[in-house]
């Protein structure tokens, strides 16, 4: 479990990389079509249509789904090894500054996650 939860949190920083990544693109893409608009470069209409919003807005709205999916099973994972380790939900809760009714959800989930990989 000490392994996997490892990963597991190496597999979140990728993601992160990559979210990060994706922003700073972003940023360059937008800045770039200012500075086109204010030097006279483009006009109105074709700034509009430069800053693409629904495209730049759903690439980064999907790096943020894989953050936010890895994210979960990173924590499932350190809950998991949290229990195996025989801390309680009130101490999870206060190490990761939630309510205890959110710890005992991933307390739950946790041990859902041990189950299906028969470890538990």
């Amino acid at each position: 479990m000490e392994q996997e939860s490892r990963e597991s949190v190496g597999a979140l920083i990728n993601a992160l990389v990559s979210v990060r990544a994706e922003m700073l693109r972003i940023e360059r893409s937008l800045r770039e079509a200012i500075t086109r608009l204010d030097g006279g470069g483009t006009t109105l209409d074709e700034f509009v249509f430069d800053i693409r919003p629904h495209i730049e807005a759903r690439r980064l709205a999907d790096a943020l789904e894989v953050v936010n999916q890895i994210r979960r099973e990173s924590r499932q994972r350190v809950f998991s090894m949290a229990l195996e380790l025989g801390y309680s939900t009130v101490e999870m809760a206060e190490a990761w500054g939630v309510r205890r009714q959110v710890a005992s959800r991933y307390v739950h989930e946790a041990m859902s996650l041990s189950r299906q990989f028969g470890d538990g």
